[in-house]
């Protein structure tokens, strides 16, 4: 019977211990599970002030970017006072090959200096080469605002300077057959003298149809008179070294003539074509060669990415570009100021 006894309160003690181990291991258990939520707890709150750092650093960074923009508004609205305080119903020549975006500067001028609702442009727009056959523009246009104005709008809208805004002379695109073979110079300097009429059919004159003899001929027409050439080229293409060496001796020609003359720019254009490794470096050396070939300051070259046709035809009230405003209303800045230094680089 002892012995009997003795073994149970053993076992007691035994189960006694079991248990006391089991609670021990239990409530070991328990801390490590609630260590483990109070840490799962301290990465949550981690992750959350995370979230706000990394939140609050968007909106700083929002708020700097909506700064910067306003800034690049506000410079650009300046700019562009500064650019319709010229306006004196300038008469632009615009010449190039084919395809270097002449029609789409036109139309990129219109949409950059709108003077009225954003959707609505302030002068007829030139018609896309896409439309048109290989020589892009078939006929001898006018541009502007003394074009077309918008009757609906009061007299209060526009400024007497603003209604004789710049007036663009659109010609056909040239190519390296034309540039080759036809007498370029001699029309160029018909084209300055305003000896040709507008609605000319260009691609007739390309292909000696009709006679430049003719227009030798004409009366010259004030309103039809180039007061400067704008050059457009394109750096995606191969370098027009003998369409701007006819420009030059055109220019050269102009100026011992009576009353002639008329300065010269150039606008690069499709920068946006050559990869961003390539693009500076060849701006710079097409820069250099237009100064050099046609013997003026390189600050007379001037780079402009055009607003692209779809843009143009999805949504006419599409979202400024401000670099590509900024790009036009400095050259504008420059082509529409009044002569204050020589045309040619001295020789």
């Amino acid at each position: 019977m002892g012995n009997i006894f003795g073994n149970g309160q053993q076992h007691e003690e035994q189960d006694g211990q079991q248990e006391v181990r089991r609670q021990q291991g239990e409530q070991r258990r328990q801390q490590e599970e609630q260590r483990r939520q109070q840490g799962e707890q301290r990465r949550q709150q981690e992750e959350q002030r995370r979230r706000q750092e990394e939140q609050r650093r968007q909106q700083e960074e929002q708020r700097r970017q909506e700064e910067m923009r306003r800034h690049e508004e506000e410079k650009v609205a300046a700019l562009k006072k500064e650019v319709i305080n010229l306006f004196n119903g300038q008469q632009l020549l615009l010449l190039g090959h084919y395809g270097v975006g002449k029609s789409s500067f036109i139309n990129t001028v219109n949409h950059v200096l709108n003077l009225v609702q954003p959707n609505v442009p302030y002068q007829e727009l030139a018609e896309l080469s896409a439309r048109e056959s290989d020589h892009g523009t078939l006929i001898y246009r006018a541009y502007g605002p003394r074009k077309k104005m918008y009757m609906a709008l009061k007299e209060s809208d526009f400024s007497a300077k603003q209604d004789f805004g710049p007036i663009f002379f659109d010609v056909a695109g040239v190519n390296d057959k034309i540039v080759n073979e036809f007498d370029l110079k001699q029309f160029l300097i018909h084209l300055v003298n305003g000896q040709v009429k507008e609605y000319t059919d260009m691609v007739r004159i390309y292909n000696r149809e009709d006679q430049m003899e003719q227009m030798r001929d004409e009366s010259k027409v004030d309103n039809l008179r180039a007061w400067s050439i704008i050059c457009l080229v394109s750096v995606a293409d191969a370098f027009p070294t003998r369409l701007l060496q006819h420009v030059d001796q055109a220019l050269k020609e102009l100026k011992v003539q009576p009353g002639g003359g008329a300065r010269v720019f150039v606008i690069l254009t499709q920068s946006d074509k050559i990869n961003q490794q390539e693009r500076e470096r060849t701006v710079e050396d097409y820069r250099k060669r237009c100064s050099q070939t046609l013997g003026v300051v390189e600050r007379r070259v001037f780079q402009v990415e055009n607003y692209v046709m779809r843009e143009w035809r999805d949504d006419v009230r599409m979202e400024k570009n401000l670099e590509k405003e900024n790009q036009v209303l400095i050259a504008l800045n420059h082509i529409l100021q009044p002569a204050n230094e020589p045309d040619f680089l001295e020789q």
